[in-house]
């Protein structure tokens, strides 16, 4: 019984994890690409501050979607 039920968890926080980068990359695409979408023409300290906070916007949004926020 605790096996079943295990299985049901670990399957349903993968699925939250699927949602959560899909949603990340909604976001992403819709607010914030057209602000910083030209990654190619920034040097390297710019593209490393937008790849940073990009991290931090994915990492947020799983964390609240498999925890239940």
């Amino acid at each position: 019984m605790a096996g079943i039920e295990t299985q049901r968890l670990f399957l349903y926080k993968i699925a939250m994890c699927g949602i959560g980068i899909a949603l990340a990359e909604l976001i992403w695409a819709v607010y914030f690409k057209p602000v910083y979408g030209k990654t190619e023409e920034m040097d390297i300290n710019e593209r490393k501050d937008i790849l940073i906070f990009r991290g931090i916007l994915y990492a947020g949004i799983i964390l609240a979607l498999t925890l239940g926020l």
